[in-house]
């Protein structure tokens, strides 16, 4: 996967990418050049949220455990993330970013106002994310 208009290369499993994401699935499995080559490019993903991606991928978690991701300082990036995963089909991401918030929220018991705008004009209608922005 090349990422960036700097084109980062990052070697990942073909069988991982597919399986997790509809987006891969669909480029790397369909009759797109992408499937021939194994390349794709990703010109306008940020570097820092594909990282974010890939140890997802690999790891399980969107952190290690000697890192607690805190939604009220990284409240922009995990958006991104989440956005990221919603553009791209991987809903288990998604949901990985969810458990994030959530456990944030049960501690700070508040949703940065910031988030409402970017949330709607950046996912899709009816996503998750807005439904769990409009309960808390």
């Amino acid at each position: 996967v090349e990422v960036g208009p700097q084109k980062i290369r990052h070697q990942i499993y073909k069988g991982l990418l597919c399986h997790y994401s509809e987006y891969f699935r669909g480029a790397l499995k369909g009759g797109f050049k992408q499937s021939e080559s194994g390349l794709v490019a990703l010109v306008h993903a940020e570097e820092k949220i594909f990282q974010a991606f890939h140890q997802w991928l690999m790891m399980g978690s969107l952190t290690d455990q000697d890192d607690q991701l805190s939604v009220r300082r990284h409240s922009k990036f995990l958006i991104d993330v989440y956005v990221f995963g919603d553009a791209h089909g991987i809903p288990l991401l998604k949901n990985a970013v969810l458990d994030v918030i959530l456990r944030d929220f049960n501690v700070a018991h508040t949703v940065p106002t910031t988030w409402i705008g970017y949330i709607y004009g950046n996912t899709t209608k009816n996503d998750e994310l807005q439904k769990l922005i409009l309960d808390m």
